[in-house]
């Protein structure tokens, strides 16, 4: 079997939450790393469910350092837009597709303020 082709590796904690944004509506009122307290991943089928009860829990998102650049800024971009359905969405700020998610950030200007990136710091 090729491991590049299986289904099951496709589906990562990212990939399904994009895909539990297109289709659940709830789920859009989230952010990225507010996912965890909404819903649980189930390691057997790799998706993201929704949490029946209540109570508080401590979720885990896997965090970047800011040397790894582009990958950094997909942290900032995920921890500043709800709802992203696709990578495309994540690049594309209102009808502009740009081609990496630094240049995004910047058209986002979402490291212009202290805050913004003290908050992503906080977080890694």
């Amino acid at each position: 079997m090729d491991v590049l082709n299986d289904d099951r590796n496709s589906k990562t904690m990212l990939t399904q939450f994009f895909a539990i944004n297109y289709r659940d509506l709830q789920a859009r009122n989230h952010l990225y790393r507010e996912i965890p307290e909404h819903y649980f991943w189930h390691k057997g089928n790799k998706e993201w469910h929704q949490r029946r009860l209540n109570k508080k829990v401590v979720g885990r998102i896997y965090t970047v350092s800011p040397s790894k650049e582009e990958k950094f800024y997909l942290c900032v971009l995920l921890s500043h837009l709800r709802d992203p359905a696709s990578w495309e969405y994540l690049l594309s700020p209102g009808e502009t597709c740009l081609p990496t998610f630094k240049k995004t950030v910047k058209h986002w200007s979402f490291l212009e303020s202290d805050n913004s990136l003290r908050e992503c710091l906080v977080e890694v």
